[in-house]
This record gives C-alpha cells, sequence and structure tokens, in this order.
C-alpha cells in the first residue's frame, strides 16, 4: 500500500503519523492483496477558532478493480476524525467488493436448472 498524508495548516506531528498509520494497517486487512494507494488529508478549517473544524479526507485508489473510494470526517479533534474516516473508508470498501461480486454474478447469466433433465 502506498499512502500520501499531508497535514494542510498544520504540522504533521509523529503522533498525528502513527494514528493515520494504525488505521491504514487496520485498512489494508480489509483491501487484502493489491495495489493501493491511499491519499490522507489532515486539516484545520478554522485554526484557533474552535468547533467542528479538524477534518480527514481519505482517497483510496483500488487498482484490482479500479476503484476510487472517498471519505471524510470533520470533528473538533482529529484524533476522532481519522478513527472516523477511515470507518467510514472501510465500509465504502466492502459494499464496493459486495457491488462488484453481485455484478459478476449477474454478468455470467442464470445458472442452469439441471433437475429440468
Amino acid at each position: 500500500m502506498h499512502m500520501d498524508i499531508q497535514a494542510r495548516g498544520f504540522t504533521l506531528t509523529a503522533a498525528i503519523n502513527s494514528t493515520v498509520r494504525r488505521e491504514a494497517a487496520s485498512l489494508a486487512s480489509v483491501l487484502g492483496e493489491g495495489d493501493t494507494k491511499l491519499m490522507v488529508r489532515l486539516f484545520d478549517v478554522n485554526s484557533v477558532r474552535g468547533g467542528f473544524d479538524k477534518g480527514c479526507l481519505i482517497s483510496a485508489h483500488i487498482s484490482r478493480n479500479r476503484r476510487v473510494i472517498v471519505a471524510s470526517s470533520l470533528e473538533t479533534d482529529l484524533y476522532f476524525a481519522i478513527p472516523i474516516a477511515f470507518e467510514k473508508l472501510r465500509r465504502g470498501v466492502i459494499a464496493a467488493a459486495r457491488r462488484d461480486h453481485t455484478l459478476r454474478r449477474r454478468a455470467r447469466g442464470p445458472s442452469p436448472d439441471v433437475s429440468a433433465t
């Protein structure tokens, strides 16, 4: 898995980097084998004024099925926003895999009825 982590408007600390990498490692178990590019953008919308302004935006480019899945979260604390965004991404990856599986089954057509012969 290739990862690009960027902090917009503040310095990326080792603790924040570690949090992102830990969540990405748990996501890797869902993604399985294959080449995946993960772009993580961390941002602070209104700096010192406070409020729901710490955000995490993640896009996953999954090469095996050529999909891009995007998830984001906006919270008061970046340490809350990161796992929430990764959980949304995890749900999106699972839903996309289910859709692909269903579409492949439909493309093969109906299964033959062997009891009719």
